[in-house]
């Protein structure tokens, strides 16, 4: 009797692992390294586990959090490339010149600016879809979010 109760306990035991997972920080994608390659692993192995809870309906704080994540990194998109826009190198050079004597931190090269955008043009569509996925299953079985 008691193997079967642990047979059918088994049976109806959930696919995936329910254990709560460290949600990425909203700047994840500017904190150093600022390398495409690392931050594309840290992102996919980020949605890998969230489409994880998603289908075992545990959408909180999951999905709220990865629609705001989304929509922080949209922003930034947006801001950076207006930011490029609006500057030329040589009113960027002279006011590092002036703020380096300040900082103690390096300011963010060129390079750097443009692997940040890389990472956030590979990024957003992907965590787009995660969140898609997520409201889609929560409306099948709508909960409090939290």
């Amino acid at each position: 009797m008691k193997s079967l109760r642990r047979l059918k306990l088994s049976t109806f035991a959930p696919v995936f692992n329910n254990d709560k997972m460290e949600l990425l920080s909203l700047t994840w994608w500017i904190e150093s390294p600022i390398d495409y390659e690392y931050k594309q692993y840290v992102l996919l192995d980020y949605l890998q586990k969230i489409e994880r809870h998603f289908y075992n309906k545990d959408f909180s704080p999951y999905l709220l959090h990865t629609e705001k994540l989304y929509e922080e990194m949209d922003i930034s998109l947006q801001f950076l490339e207006t930011f490029e826009e609006s500057i030329t190198i040589t009113k960027l050079k002279i006011k590092n010149e002036a703020i380096m004597g300040l900082e103690k931190n390096k300011p963010i090269s060129f390079k750097e600016l443009e692997e940040v955008k890389d990472i956030l043009k590979f990024s957003i569509p992907k965590i787009k879809e995660k969140l898609q996925l997520g409201k889609e299953l929560w409306k099948n079985t709508p909960t409090i979010l939290w």
